[in-house]
């Protein structure tokens, strides 16, 4: 997907991340802050900030005099963003692959969520290696097992059981998954350590469930209304039985996140 593409798709979906999805994402942007001890650093970067959601999470670890700066492709995601975040959080618009700062600009970088969306993961990689000062910090998430990521495949998973035909991404989101190390590795640095942790979407039935992820999502809802009507009316009560039955067995609809700490 080219970069014009991925600045639009972000600033339709803006509204409804920030509304629905953002709550989710948090407790990832908590440890992030945390792993990377932000309390000693004088400059950070929010690399693929959103809606500052994570940046707020991110400006509790900060001393006072420390400078917060938060970028993002999507200038809506960035007005959203620029709404929430104090007044002396700088708020600009970027490309992870071509940043605009000069070299060795900053303590630390935080990136949750985002390198797997990036074009070119490994560009990204070396300009957060270049804006990084000798002996700074990456701290950063992206999709890890699929297999245990039932948020992001359980709508493609019923279309294909469904026999219902879901245009696939150029790319998978899941592609780092298993291979987050190594790509950290080549891009020059030397140490870095993986884990895991599930990001819980939290409803209470499959209608919520439904609500946030059918009607809200703008790619879900826009192929829905490429289906047959009784198509879609039959993948929605499906869907939302499947969500219940999950939900019914004491599952969580989560997204297991691969992060890392790499210096």
């Amino acid at each position: 997907m080219d970069i014009d593409t991925l600045r639009s798709r972000w600033d339709t979906f803006a509204p409804v991340f920030a509304d629905r999805y953002e709550r989710y994402t948090r407790t990832l942007a908590n440890t992030l802050a945390s792993a990377a001890e932000l309390e000693n650093a004088a400059s950070v970067l929010d690399l693929g900030c959103g809606a500052g959601g994570g940046g707020l999470e991110i400006h509790r670890y900060l001393r006072q005099d420390a400078r917060l700066t938060c970028v993002d492709l999507s200038p809506e995601m960035l007005r959203i963003a620029r709404s929430r975040l104090p007044e002396d959080v700088v708020v600009q618009e970027e490309n992870a692959e071509k940043l605009s700062f000069p070299s060795a600009t900053f303590d630390a970088v935080i990136s949750n969520l985002c390198l797997m969306i990036v074009p070119d993961t490994d560009a990204a990689l070396g300009e957060i290696r270049r804006v990084l000062r000798p002996g700074g910090v990456l701290a950063a998430s992206v999709w890890g097992a699929p297999e245990r990521s039932p948020m992001m495949t359980f709508v493609p998973g019923l279309a294909r059981e469904m026999g219902l035909e879901m245009p696939a991404p150029p790319r998978s989101n899941f592609h780092l998954a298993g291979t987050f190390r190594d790509r950290l590795l080549a891009a020059g640095f030397e140490n870095v350590v993986i884990g895991e942790q599930d990001m819980v979407m939290v409803v209470r039935s499959g209608a919520q469930w439904a609500r946030d992820v059918l009607e809200a999502s703008p790619g879900i809802s826009g192929w829905l209304q490429t289906l047959a009507p009784e198509d879609a009316e039959r993948f929605r009560q499906r869907a939302i039985s499947k969500a219940d039955a999950m939900l019914a067995r004491g599952e969580s609809i989560k997204l297991c996140a691969e992060w890392a700490l790499a210096w």
